[in-house]
């Protein structure tokens, strides 16, 4: 599992995203983020924001179906976000072209994130993004997948939620399992309201979250025997070893003792799938044997 900021993912598509988050960080570009609603966009432009290192007060957010951009030459230090340019005026993008070089060529440790549900060359080809606005603000461009494509990441995603919200849940597990076929079209928002929901019921009910009924998948995916047993035993495996460290009273021995791996093994297989033995609620580090006395 790989952290950029707050966020955290386990795909090779998240790994190029922080790969790309750090660039512009470090060398200071502007950033262009498109994606699907509730992909994590704005999260995105506070993990920027907390990887420059700007206090918390120098964050500030834009919307651009406001009647007027921010002035990028005073906003000072921080990180600057600019959501949906393309609603914005073509009069009013040719002025906030005109102030993004003053900002830039002033020296201020401005970040400036721009978000967008629409893509960047259909703006520009639809004529709603001016091109000069377009070359300023994406100096490193970047596309958030949606959930239904980052693949094993879901049971990583929904961990990390349920120990930043500290819910209770401890049907996780099963609630994983009920949502493995459902498509998020709401994405990562999506599956934290849908844990948030859950925490709140005494017991799983599918029907009542809103849950679609488990359909299999369709061979028009076209998987190769390898890619589908692969995935299969992902999957399996990340369900097994989420539901065994979620269980309230294992400890660390004991988890070994359950699954009949040694140390080595369950700790490979744990990195294997993103996971950690300390989320056991009852884990200790293993004792150090104290030198012998002569």
């Amino acid at each position: 599992m790989k952290r950029c900021g707050g966020m955290v993912g386990a795909s090779k598509a998240m790994e190029e995203v922080f790969s790309q988050v750090r660039r512009a960080v470090t060398e200071r570009r502007t950033l262009w983020v498109e994606g699907e609603t509730g992909t994590g966009k704005e999260r995105l432009a506070r993990a920027v924001h907390t990887l420059s290192g700007a206090p918390e007060a120098s964050y500030q957010v834009w919307d651009g179906h406001r009647a007027s951009p921010p002035h990028p030459a005073t906003t000072g230090p921080g990180t600057l976000l600019l959501d949906e340019v393309g609603a914005l005026p073509l009069d009013l993008q040719h002025s906030l072209a005109e102030r993004l070089p003053m900002a830039r060529k002033a020296g201020d440790a401005l970040h400036i994130v721009t978000t967008s549900q629409r893509p960047l060359q259909a703006l520009l080809a639809e004529g709603k993004l001016l091109p000069r606005l377009a070359r300023l603000l994406a100096e490193v461009a970047l596309v958030l997948p949606p959930l239904r494509e980052r693949g094993g990441e879901l049971a990583v995603l929904a961990q990390d939620i349920v120990e930043e919200a500290r819910l209770e849940l401890c049907q996780l597990p099963d609630l994983l399992a009920a949502l493995r076929w459902h498509p998020f079209p709401g994405n990562v928002r999506e599956l934290k309201n849908l844990l948030i929901r859950a925490a709140c019921m005494p017991s799983l009910d599918p029907e009542w979250l809103g849950l679609s009924s488990p359909a299999p998948r369709t061979s028009q995916e076209n998987r190769t025997y390898a890619h589908a047993r692969q995935e299969a035993l992902r999957e399996f495996e990340s369900g097994y070893f989420g539901q065994l460290l979620s269980d309230p009273v294992l400890d660390r021995k004991g988890a070994e003792e359950r699954t009949g791996l040694s140390t080595p093994s369950l700790y490979r297989l744990l990195k294997k799938n993103s996971l950690r033995l300390k989320r056991l609620k009852n884990y200790a580090e293993p004792a150090t044997r104290a030198p012998s006395s002569t």
